[in-house]
């Protein structure tokens, strides 16, 4: 697999280089190992400020828009969506509530629109640890941990 190298923003503003291999592209979000760094980034498109030799041509969206932030005055069909699954139907009650109440659409099953808000790497850490997080821009958070495999 031909490798991305890209030149990043992070949140803080801090540049640098990354040269990623093995990676994947989900959604907002390109994860894989970046050689420079040793290390395994999650790296949003919209903070990637200029491609290297061409590898854009490489991703399906390399230019994605910024995931979505929450607004309760939204029109609910533009609000960011979330899906709670495999939980005891009164706690996924209480947190559809939650979830609505922020400003976020709460979804009932997966759609073709779906975007997750989190990176794959931060899902699978979360999924290691036995947990479910959903962080998003106004620092809005629901959580629930819990037993068993999902």
């Amino acid at each position: 697999m031909p490798s991305l190298h890209f030149d990043y923003r992070n949140a803080d503003g801090v540049e640098s280089t990354r040269r990623i291999t093995e990676w994947i592209e989900q959604g907002h979000y390109v994860v894989g190992f970046d050689d420079l760094a040793k290390q395994v980034p999650t790296s949003r498109t919209d903070r990637i400020s200029r491609y290297h030799d061409g590898c854009e041509e490489l991703l399906k969206h390399p230019k994605e828009d910024p995931p979505p932030c929450i607004s309760r005055s939204a029109p609910k069909d533009s609000r960011p969506q979330i899906l709670f699954t495999r939980f005891a139907a009164e706690l996924r009650a209480e947190l559809e509530q939650q979830g609505e109440v922020a400003g976020l659409r709460v979804m009932k099953t997966v759609s073709l629109s779906f975007v997750p808000l989190h990176g794959p790497q931060r899902w699978a850490g979360q999924r290691r640890q036995g947990g479910r997080s959903r962080r998003v821009c106004a620092g809005f958070r629901l959580t629930a941990t819990f037993s068993g495999d999902w």
